[in-house]
């Protein structure tokens, strides 16, 4: 009877595995389908471009080619006066909230941007390849490196134009993130004019958490907000608060103002990779979403998300007043929550969070990640530990985490130890919920120690 038992534990637990691993191919190509067409059009493009003499000639055609297409697809208007005759090397910066991002920004101007790109796409054989046609530089996210560094200085030696995302990363919620400290101190180094690329109406076309694009309109619009001359003038500190102001931009401010509608199907869906506590009963990681609906599981708590970015009650009042008009309301008041649980949360007790039947795997920088276990994650005060269905326990400190970041929405990924460490989790879990509870945890710890913690 216990050979039977054990036997039947181990089917179930590969089961659950094949469904997971499945799942996740589902969603990685459920969200390659939508970006594969404009990737080919584009990187086919690109490839013709540079392995022809007249490159330049052929550019400028592609250019045109790929500017209508996002124009049809996003309904994108430009504003380029101010960069219209200027001379590179120069330095372009922007906001960060949209897969299509970069091309939103470069396909309107008259020179190639080398644009600094996560080391994550260089892992895949067919992206790495298109990325070195277009000269990308690959960067780690969050980590300091040298060599990309080099590489931005050969590029402005060359005369051309170097793209940086300085937020580090894609927002979630359309509000602007911290700039990276060290882009102000890259803007020293560089002495070349620095535009601010603003793209407005891009989180809403398709917010990061969301399954497919919305029709509306995005904005980009140029400015150049330092030249050689002032970087000279300037301090470190005082480019950075140049740049931050630059880039300070509420994506749901503008959308009060212009109130431009962005049409689509299944609205909400994957709103809960994103927003992870119900309002009403306060449950995290019970949310779902469908169609353009997001209820909680566990007490019924409903709304509908329209094609406006706001949500719409449609079961009855949660007590307190807990009703959100749009998802970034809904997450400042989760997050303070989460600091709330964090703060009252008592040593050697339960984890905070736990998700089962998790992917670890593990690489460094721009070597193919190999997986070595399927498990159950958990967070603790001091630590986040993974347990394997095979009983290996592994333990990450909290404090040698680096690197923290989400990529491709749904999968943790930090450096400890000098290697690189990701977990893929089931379909529509929020990797996202894992790096705010370790952010605050950690700047729980720190402000203990008499520190300043920075929100």
């Amino acid at each position: 009877m216990r050979c039977i038992s054990t036997m039947k534990s181990w089917l179930l637990k590969m089961r659950f595995r094949s469904e997971h691993e499945n799942g996740i191919l589902k969603q990685d190509l459920e969200q390659a389908e939508e970006n594969l067409k404009g990737i080919i059009l584009i990187f086919g493009g690109l490839f013709m471009a540079i392995h022809t003499k007249t490159s330049k000639a052929i550019y400028n055609v592609l250019r045109f080619i790929i500017g209508r297409w996002l124009t049809k697809r996003f309904n994108l208007l430009v504003d380029g006066k101010e960069v219209a005759a200027l001379k590179p090397p120069y330095l372009i910066l922007a906001n960060h909230t949209n897969f299509w991002d970069p091309f939103f920004v470069a396909c309107w101007l008259p020179e190639p941007v080398y644009f600094v790109t996560s080391d994550e796409y260089f892992r895949h054989p067919f992206l790495r390849m298109a990325l070195k046609l277009v000269r990308a530089i690959p960067k780690s996210k969050f980590i300091a490196d040298s060599e990309t560094v080099r590489a931005i200085l050969k590029v402005k030696k060359a005369g051309g134009v170097v793209g940086v995302f300085p937020e580090g990363k894609r927002n979630w919620d359309g509000g602007a993130e911290p700039i990276v400290y060290s882009t102000s101190k890259l803007i020293k180094t560089l002495k070349t004019p620095v535009v601010v690329a603003l793209l407005k109406g891009a989180h809403l076309s398709k917010p990061r958490w969301a399954r497919k694009s919305r029709r509306g309109q995005v904005l980009v619009s140029y400015q150049v907000i330092l030249t050689p001359e002032e970087i000279t003038q300037l301090t470190v500190d005082e480019i950075y608060t140049r740049v931050s102001a630059a880039l300070a931009y509420d994506e749901y401010k503008y959308q009060e103002q212009v109130k431009i509608p962005f049409k689509g199907g299944r609205l909400a869906e994957n709103l809960e990779l994103f927003l992870f506590i119900c309002p009403q009963c306060q449950r995290i990681g019970t949310m779902e979403s469908k169609g353009d609906q997001f209820f909680c599981n566990y007490c019924g708590y409903r709304v509908a998300y329209d094609e406006y970015g706001y949500f719409h009650r449609l079961s009855p009042p949660a007590p307190q007043g807990l009703n959100f008009h749009q998802p970034q309301e809904w997450n400042r008041w989760q997050l303070a929550l989460l600091q709330a649980k964090i703060a009252a949360w008592p040593e050697n007790s339960q984890p905070l969070l736990e998700d089962k039947f998790t992917l670890l795997l593990r690489g460094l920088r721009l070597k193919p990640l190999k997986k070595l276990h399927t498990g159950h994650l958990r967070l603790f005060p001091e630590a986040l530990v993974f347990v394997s269905l095979q009983g290996v326990e592994i333990r990450f400190d909290l404090a040698k985490i680096n690197g923290l970041n989400v990529q491709y929405n749904n999968k943790l990924e930090f450096y400890y130890e000098n290697s690189l460490y990701r977990f893929i989790f089931r379909p529509r879990v929020s990797a996202y919920k894992w790096t705010k509870g370790i952010e605050l945890v950690c700047a729980l710890k720190t402000n203990d120690k008499g520190d300043i913690v920075n929100e």
